[in-house]
């Protein structure tokens, strides 16, 4: 419309200097056709600018005592974990385990949340939960078994210790559990760079969820401490639908 009123102008102000008529008005007209302009444009401009989104999503974690062991799947550990955006609504289906980290005496654990609204902004959430030694507890029940059970193979005969180990030995395999594969095994970033642990991420493949889907169940174990020089090992797995859960996929990352 702007661009319509400045040709009607500038050929009303030709046919005045044709005519002779032109006494300097339509160049006053014509300034203040482009000063109208100029603010138009700048005022769309501050418009698309001052509207777009930058707030990100608000994550909020239920206090009901939530207790943390290894067993975990990923629907667990987002028991009482929701997100809201002002723009977007309900994001809870968005949110995503990035890392969970145990404490070294075992007795606490941090579990890393991320979200990402429409417009890339993204949020991030940590819970402290205390962990539960039941997993610990079971692992050395387990240890104990496994040591009375080799001492009673022992006494059999060589045959059966034979068949026992090729029964121990074969891989347990599950052909509906999905595959998690990285770009790389081990990888060296600077200090106190950007690091963001799903990158590394390469393929998700299953017989049944699709990638996008399950890119949002993954889960890691283990911390890599940025702004600390050292190796850090971190472990990738989802679960499906179903429950089925992945191989485990491993990373080496050097922080130097």
């Amino acid at each position: 419309m702007g661009l319509l009123c400045l040709l009607v102008v500038l050929k009303n102000s030709k046919i005045r200097r044709e005519r002779g008529m032109d006494n300097g008005r339509g160049k006053k007209w014509l300034v203040a056709l482009l000063a109208v302009i100029t603010v138009a444009a700048v005022g769309a401009c501050l418009y698309l600018v001052m509207n777009r989104d930058k707030t990100p999503p608000v994550i909020s974690i239920a206090d009901d005592g939530f207790i943390y062991n290894q067993s975990m799947s990923r629907t667990d550990l987002l028991a009482g974990v929701t997100a809201q955006d002002d723009r977007d609504g309900d994001v809870t289906d968005q949110i995503v385990v990035e890392q969970v980290t145990v404490s070294e005496d075992g007795a606490t654990a941090s579990i890393t949340y991320a979200v990402t609204d429409n417009s890339k902004n993204v949020a991030k959430k940590v819970r402290e939960v205390p962990c539960s030694d039941e997993v610990t507890q079971q692992t050395a029940e387990e240890s104990v078994q496994e040591e009375q059970e080799t001492e009673t193979t022992t006494e059999t005969t060589d045959n059966t210790e034979a068949d026992v180990q090729d029964e121990e030995t074969e891989p347990q395999t599950n052909p509906e559990a999905p595959v998690i594969t990285l770009t790389d095994k081990e990888i060296t970033v600077e200090k106190n760079s950007s690091f963001t642990v799903l990158k590394y991420v390469k393929e998700i493949t299953d017989d049944k969820d699709t990638q996008k889907r399950l890119y949002n169940n993954i889960e890691v174990k283990g911390h890599v401490d940025i702004s600390t020089s050292g190796e850090y090992d971190l472990i990738y797995f989802v679960t499906d639908s179903d429950g089925n859960r992945s191989n485990e996929a491993e990373l080496k990352v050097t922080v130097q």
